[in-house]
């Protein structure tokens, strides 16, 4: 039976009135005495205290920061290996381009090419009409080949930029190629993945 402070008082008094023996026990009852009446028993808490409660709260924000911190980490670190991934798979994707195009080439037109230059231009002699000339170069951040009298043909990806198509002449039909790129939403992002790739290429004999 639960009371309120007004009975619990009302029962002290029945007690020391002199009431008897029932004001006794039911007072003793409800303080919850030890031994003698003297004595008053502690009550047990039923929830936290407000210190309890921010401390509680403090310990919870700091392991949710924490946590937000490591997935926001791996997020990121996802974030920038594909974007390195991507940039080196399109500038292969270039490489491998050229390099079939070079081994079917019959010669390198070293007039018409654009060598030592940062946006050069690397003009093949086929066999073929329909593909003679192929020329690579770099317009506006995208390696494009253009084969005979065809329009030219984009072979870089879109989200990366390509500014650096250097060719160098390292002997008679031996060219090396290297080029430097970078992701397009890295480098929004001001966190720019520059790459570089350098492939030599050989005519076939």
């Amino acid at each position: 039976m639960k009371m309120n402070i007004c009975q619990l008082l009302a029962i002290i008094r029945e007690y020391q009135g002199g009431r008897g023996y029932r004001g006794y026990r039911r007072a003793k009852k409800y303080l919850g005495t030890i031994g003698h009446f003297g004595s008053v028993g502690t009550a047990k808490r039923g929830g936290f205290t407000l210190i309890e409660l921010i401390i509680y709260i403090g310990i919870t924000s700091v392991v949710v920061v924490s946590l937000m911190n490591v997935m926001i980490t791996v997020l990121e670190t996802r974030e920038r290996t594909e974007s390195i991934s991507e940039v080196q798979q399109s500038m292969r994707a270039v490489m491998d381009r050229i390099a079939v195009t070079y081994i079917d080439a019959q010669e390198v037109s070293i007039g018409a090419s654009d060598f030592e230059s940062v946006v050069g231009s690397l003009y093949l002699i086929m066999s073929g009409s329909t593909r003679n000339p192929t020329i690579f170069s770099l317009v506006d951040g995208v390696i494009k080949v253009k084969e005979g009298g065809g329009n030219a043909q984009q072979i870089s990806a879109n989200t990366i930029v390509i500014d650096k198509f250097h060719l160098h002449r390292v002997d008679e039909g031996v060219v090396e190629v290297q080029l430097h790129a970078f992701d397009k939403a890295s480098d929004e992002l001001g966190e720019r993945e520059d790459m570089s790739l350098e492939t030599t290429f050989t005519l076939r004999q």
